[in-house]
Protein backbone atom coordinates (compact mmCIF):
# COMPACT_ATOMS: atom_id res chain seq x y z
CA UNK A 1 0.00 0.00 0.00
CA UNK A 2 1.16 3.55 -1.03
CA UNK A 3 2.55 5.22 2.24
CA UNK A 4 0.08 8.50 1.58
CA UNK A 5 -2.60 6.27 1.21
CA UNK A 6 -2.77 6.22 4.88
CA UNK A 7 -2.70 9.34 4.74
CA UNK A 8 -0.14 12.12 5.99
CA UNK A 9 -0.83 11.75 9.90
CA UNK A 10 0.27 7.58 9.60
CA UNK A 11 2.83 8.71 7.15
CA UNK A 12 4.99 11.94 8.86
CA UNK A 13 4.27 9.72 12.31
CA UNK A 14 2.72 13.25 13.57
CA UNK A 15 -0.24 13.41 15.68
CA UNK A 16 -1.03 17.25 15.74
CA UNK A 17 -3.19 19.08 13.12
CA UNK A 18 -2.15 19.16 9.73
CA UNK A 19 -3.81 22.00 7.12
CA UNK A 20 -3.69 21.42 3.39
CA UNK A 21 -2.43 24.94 2.51
CA UNK A 22 -2.42 25.84 -1.61
CA UNK A 23 0.49 28.28 -1.48
CA UNK A 24 1.96 27.65 -4.45
CA UNK A 25 2.11 28.97 -8.28
CA UNK A 26 -1.23 29.23 -9.76
CA UNK A 27 -0.07 26.92 -12.52
CA UNK A 28 0.12 23.92 -10.38
CA UNK A 29 -3.02 24.14 -9.11
CA UNK A 30 -4.49 24.99 -12.62
CA UNK A 31 -3.47 21.50 -13.59
CA UNK A 32 -5.56 19.73 -10.98
CA UNK A 33 -8.87 18.96 -12.10
CA UNK A 34 -11.28 19.17 -9.05
CA UNK A 35 -11.85 15.37 -9.37
CA UNK A 36 -7.87 15.01 -8.89
CA UNK A 37 -8.02 17.53 -6.58
CA UNK A 38 -10.58 16.29 -4.27
CA UNK A 39 -8.82 12.17 -4.71
CA UNK A 40 -5.78 14.24 -2.87
CA UNK A 41 -7.77 15.29 -0.07
CA UNK A 42 -8.95 12.05 0.78
CA UNK A 43 -6.13 10.37 0.44
CA UNK A 44 -3.87 12.66 2.44
CA UNK A 45 -6.49 13.00 5.19
CA UNK A 46 -5.75 16.62 6.11
CA UNK A 47 -7.66 17.80 9.36
CA UNK A 48 -8.35 21.25 7.40
CA UNK A 49 -7.57 22.71 3.52
CA UNK A 50 -8.18 25.40 1.52
CA UNK A 51 -10.52 25.38 -1.67
CA UNK A 52 -8.94 26.86 -4.65
CA UNK A 53 -11.39 29.46 -6.13
CA UNK A 54 -12.18 27.09 -9.09
CA UNK A 55 -14.02 24.01 -7.31
CA UNK A 56 -16.88 27.21 -6.19
CA UNK A 57 -17.40 28.27 -9.63
CA UNK A 58 -17.78 24.93 -11.41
Amino acid sequence: MNEALKGLHDYLGFNGRIFLSLVMPDELIDKLSTKDYLKLIGDLRPDATMIPDKLYLQ
